[in-house]
């Protein structure tokens, strides 16, 4: 799935390491290329990919530059979560269910999207994150580019929330 674009939440962070110091840019630059695949990685890539979308803490305006460290840092999350870091399973599913909110339940990009972040919910899920389990549990209440399912919705809504 292609890189969100920065939130205002992002540009707030972005802000407040404007100032960093070049050795904390330089150890974002080592996790980011890293090939030890993990949610590290995938957190400095992003961190580095808004630097360079807004043009901050010495990096260059570039969007190509921010699009390719946001797609690595995807990349990191896949990859980690691939390996059985299940956080990374979940965080990657959770920015990516963002975007799935905004897109209109039942129109192809929506499906498109559901067909990346549910699996990687469903892992999460069964690995015991039951935020993943409720970010389920609104995909298939809502329909978010799968059909409406309300036994679903009810089973991910009851993992999310046990009862005592």
């Amino acid at each position: 799935m292609p890189g969100a674009s920065p939130t205002e939440a992002d540009r707030e962070i972005a802000a407040r390491v404007m100032f960093l110091p070049a050795e904390g840019l330089e150890k974002m630059r080592r996790a980011c290329f890293s090939t030890a695949w993990s949610a590290e990685g995938a957190v400095s890539c992003q961190m580095l990919a808004m630097l360079h979308s807004e043009g901050i803490s010495g990096m260059k305006l570039d969007k190509a530059e921010s699009d390719r460290l946001y797609d690595r840092g995807n990349q990191h999350y896949l990859q980690a979560c691939d390996a059985g870091d299940f956080t990374s399973c979940a965080s990657l599913g959770g920015m990516w269910s963002i975007k799935l909110r905004s897109l209109a339940p039942e129109s192809d990009q929506a499906r498109e999207w559901a067909r990346a972040v549910v699996p990687l919910l469903e892992k999460a899920c069964r690995a015991g994150i039951r935020r993943s389990c409720g970010g389920l549990s609104d995909i298939y209440e809502m329909g978010r580019g799968v059909g409406r399912d309300a036994i679903k919705a009810t089973a991910y809504r009851a993992q999310e929330d046990p009862a005592p």
